[in-house]
């Protein structure tokens, strides 16, 4: 996989580590784990943390508050 810093294919970049199948929630919790430390590096980020900006400054990323999220959820992601 060639990885660029261009924002509108991070997600995309992020998604392309999911394996086809269901995983464990050993395997979940270690894959965003995984996916963390990459939008880390893909971004250059260095300092210890995520800034919001850099999940808020994505293109066609809606950042919604915890409230309005389906009961059960602490995160989500999906295409607009």
């Amino acid at each position: 996989m060639t990885t660029t810093n261009n924002q509108s294919s991070l997600l995309y970049q992020l998604r392309t580590l999911v394996p086809e199948r269901r995983l464990l929630r050993s395997e979940a919790l270690r894959l965003a784990e995984l996916q963390a430390n990459r939008l880390l590096e893909l971004t250059g980020t260095n300092e210890p943390g995520t800034p919001d900006v850099l999940i808020t400054g994505l293109p066609y990323v809606q950042v919604l508050l915890r409230r309005d999220l389906p009961d059960g959820a602490s995160g989500m992601t999906d295409w607009l």
